[in-house]
């Protein structure tokens, strides 16, 4: 019932709506130029969160654990590599005007391998934004419940178990934890630790846009 709320037309219009505007709150707190080299990590299959609404005079790298073929990016300046974050080597120091990541790093549960793809975030970007959900969402966006970011783990486990929150349901039963592995809720305060040369905005009562930039 809820997943399927979420795919009528209605719901899909203004999730793309939500998109643009998130973007563009995005942008207007960094240094945009013409043919700026962008760098999206954690970029996905489709280009839904960025490349649909970028510009396409942008030189845009994407990164993923995806295997090639399964990317369907359509920018026409977008390259893709199957790479991992927390070890970015391939690329240079400040090869990049900006860095992107939208609605990925709520993913890695293993401090220590978040707060290496930070370092090398910035390393390789001379201004990154990070995207993540905010900790106090009414809704929360993965698992379309209201407040279940804050709700006791167990309740957490039962609401997956009853009713395939997320299509969670068999994970969970293989793995009990797989929730605390892959779902992270900071504080403000707690994403600008592992960020310390950022500050952190709340955009739309639904994200922290977390921001390196000389225009801050």
């Amino acid at each position: 019932m809820i997943n399927a709320l979420y795919k009528s037309r209605m719901v899909t219009n203004a999730l793309e709506k939500k998109r643009k505007r998130r973007l563009e709150f995005m942008l207007n707190k960094v240094n945009v130029t013409p043919q700026m080299k962008m760098l999206d990590i954690g970029c996905g299959t489709d280009g839904r969160s960025v490349q649909e609404y970028i510009d396409p005079n942008y030189i845009i790298t994407g990164i993923d654990l995806y295997p090639e073929e399964k990317i369907k990016i359509k920018h026409p300046n977008f390259t893709y590599f199957q790479q991992d974050a927390r070890d970015m080597s391939r690329f240079q120091d400040n090869e990049f005007d900006l860095a992107i990541s939208v609605g990925m790093m709520e993913h890695i549960g293993h401090l220590p391998d978040l707060k290496k793809m930070a370092l090398e975030i910035d390393r390789v970007a001379k201004e990154y934004v990070i995207v993540v959900p905010w900790r106090y969402a009414i809704i929360e966006p993965h698992f379309k419940w209201p407040f279940f970011q804050l709700l006791p783990t167990e309740i957490q486990r039962q609401l997956v178990n009853k009713l395939n929150l997320h299509n969670l349901r068999k994970k969970l039963i293989k793995d009990p934890l797989y929730i605390s592995k892959h779902f992270l809720w900071l504080t403000a305060e707690q994403w600008q630790h592992i960020w310390p040369n950022s500050k952190v905005f709340v955009f739309n009562f639904e994200n922290y846009v977390i921001v390196k930039s000389d225009n801050e």
